[in-house]
């Protein structure tokens, strides 16, 4: 795992994806396969929805990951099956792993891409690929992770509900920025890598992993807004959380009796006034 280490950078993901957009072979583009970069501070952190990702200097880490799959073709089922809520579930349990070993917490998920402790979100993540449209797969993705360690002083928009993983700023070490990125995808690659993808075990790693990712939720059983995607028609409803799928999709009840599984827009608990 080759690790780069910015003091400040626009985003880690945007200079990932920029990589993988200048790749002028396969060849090229595999040599990608693995490279994480670091930063201090990113200047234009972004989020899902390209929403900004509070991202100051040395109170927090923001790291991304390039992905290749080994042979992104019409034969690679990971190519094929390629599924940003799962990459980015998986990734969420990583991170809740990491955190909770280092720093003795106790981390949920908000679906399908917040870290929470208690009730502040400490962790965004970003999955964004690039497709090979001659193909018919996904070439390169990438998964970006941006961790509030001390931060604090948040924007007002979001002050009321961002936190931080460490109450003392003395905890923040220096070695953290190598450390966590790299514990976090040692284990992410442990579970999806494609070297496993013919190992008995594998899918058994990445149910685990979803099971684990379920069980995390800080959703499952709550009344929730549900704002569906930008340029929907529809507007904002409310309705039940009752499941995670396998492939992380949440599965909400509406109150006429329906059910519908959603895979994308957003969800905010409702909260009883």
């Amino acid at each position: 795992m080759n690790i780069t280490i910015f003091e400040t950078i626009d985003s880690t993901n945007s200079h990932a994806l920029r990589l993988i957009d200048s790749a002028s072979s396969q060849e090229e583009l595999q040599s990608l396969h693995k490279r994480l970069f670091v930063a201090k501070e990113q200047t234009a952190g972004r989020g899902r929805m390209n929403r900004p990702f509070y991202s100051p200097e040395k109170t927090g880490i923001y790291f991304s990951m390039i992905y290749v799959p080994k042979n992104s073709d019409e034969k690679n089922g990971n190519a094929i099956n390629f599924s940003p809520a799962v990459y980015t579930a998986t990734a969420g349990v990583c991170v809740c792993r990491v955190l909770e070993k280092m720093f003795g917490v106790k981390c949920f998920i908000k679906w399908v891409n917040d870290i929470y402790i208690e009730d502040k979100k400490v962790c965004g993540i970003l999955t964004e690929g690039r497709v090979d449209t001659s193909r018919g797969c996904v070439s390169a993705f990438v998964v970006g992770i941006g961790i509030n360690l001390v931060t604090s002083n948040f924007p007002k928009e979001i002050k009321d509900r961002a936190g931080r993983v460490l109450k003392n700023t003395a905890e923040l070490k220096e070695e953290s920025y190598t450390d966590i990125p790299k514990t976090v995808f040692e284990e992410f690659l442990n579970i999806v890598d494609e070297k496993e993808s013919a190992a008995k075990n594998s899918t058994s790693r990445v149910a685990d992993s979803m099971a684990e990712y379920k069980a995390r939720s800080n959703l499952l059983g709550k009344t929730v807004s549900v704002s569906p995607v930008i340029n929907s028609s529809e507007g904002i409803y409310e309705a039940v959380v009752t499941d995670i799928t396998d492939n992380a999709l949440l599965k909400v009840k509406l109150s006429d009796g329906t059910t519908r599984i959603l895979d994308s827009g957003e969800v905010s608990v409702k909260m009883n006034l």
